[in-house]
C-alpha cells in the first residue's frame, strides 16, 4: 500500500489484491525469493488457457521446484509449512514425497488467484456502492459481512466437478454410478430459496450460508487463511485510501 502513495492511477488487481496473497503463501512455505516467477506461473496456469504448451511449462516449473525443495527441507527442517508437512506422520508412516509435492501445489493455486479474485471484487463494489464504503469506513467490525456477501455473491470457484458413488435421485432426475456431475456453487448461491433477493448485495444478510467454499469433508481448508486476507486488506486499504474511485464507470 505504501507504494501506492501519490499515484494518480494504479491498477489495484495488479498491484495489491493478486501480490498480497502471493507473498502469503510464499511466506508460509518459506520461499520468498521466488513469489514473482510463482506469481507468473500461476497466472498461465489459470488464464493462458489458449496456450497449452505454455501451461504445461508453467506446471513443470513449479513442480520441478518443489521436487529439488522437499527433499532439502528434509534434510533441514524449519518453522514453515512445507517442513510440517515432511515431518507429519500418518499411522506412524511419513508423509511420501508426492503427498508433499501435492500439497505444496495445491496451496499455491487454490491460494492466489481465489483470494485475489474477492479482494479485488470487493474492492469494486465499494466503489460502485458509496453507501457499502460509508458503512464499512464508519464501521470496520462490519467488514467481516461485507467479505461474506462478496464470497456469496460474486463466488470465486464457480463449480467443481463430482462422481456419483452410488445410483440415486436428485430433484427427480436418476443419476447413476459413476456419472460425473458439475456442482455449481455460484448457482447455489444464488438460489431465491436460500437467500431473499439472491443478487442484491445484503451487508449483514443473516443467515449466510453460502458455499463458495464448498461444503462437507472437501470443503476449502485454506477458507479462514483466505477469509483473513481479504478482511485485513479491506480493512488497510479503507485506513488509507478512503476516497478512491473508479477511473471509468
Amino acid at each position: 500500500l505504501d507504494g501506492l502513495a501519490g499515484r494518480e492511477q494504479v491498477d489495484l488487481s495488479e498491484a495489491f489484491a493478486k501480490p498480497l496473497p502471493t507473498a502469503v503463501i510464499c511466506e508460509l512455505l518459506d520461499i520468498e525469493d521466488l513469489t514473482g516467477e510463482f506469481q507468473d506461473w500461476a497466472e498461465t496456469i489459470i488464464y493462458e488457457r489458449d496456450d497449452p504448451e505454455a501451461g504445461k511449462q508453467a506446471v513443470e516449473n513449479i513442480l520441478s521446484y518443489f521436487r529439488e525443495l522437499i527433499p532439502k527441507r528434509r534434510a533441514t527442517p524449519g518453522d514453515d509449512f512445507i517442513s510440517v508437512l515432511v515431518k507429519a506422520e500418518i499411522e506412524g508412516n511419513p508423509l511420501e514425497d508426492a503427498t508433499v509435492l501435492d500439497f505444496c501445489w495445491f496451496l499455491l493455486i487454490a491460494g492466489l488467484d481465489n483470494t485475489a479474485f474477492t479482494i479485488r471484487n470487493l474492492l469494486l463494489q465499494m466503489a460502485q456502492m458509496d453507501w457499502l464504503r460509508e458503512a464499512l469506513i464508519e464501521d470496520p467490525s462490519r467488514i467481516p459481512d461485507a467479505v461474506e456477501e462478496t464470497l456469496r455473491l460474486y463466488s470465486p470457484v464457480w463449480g467443481i466437478a463430482r462422481t456419483c458413488t452410488r445410483d440415486t435421485t436428485l430433484a427427480g432426475r436418476n443419476l447413476a454410478d459413476g456419472d460425473r456431475i458439475m456442482l455449481l456453487f455460484a448457482s447455489a448461491d444464488r438460489d431465491p430459496d436460500q437467500f431473499p433477493d439472491p443478487n442484491e448485495f445484503k451487508l449483514g444478510r443473516a443467515p449466510n450460508n453460502h458455499v463458495a467454499f464448498g461444503t462437507g469433508r472437501h470443503r476449502c481448508l485454506g477458507s479462514h487463511l483466505a477469509r483473513l486476507e481479504i478482511r485485513v486488506a479491506v480493512e488497510e486499504f479503507l485506513a488509507r485510501y478512503p476516497n478512491y474511485a473508479l477511473t471509468e464507470p
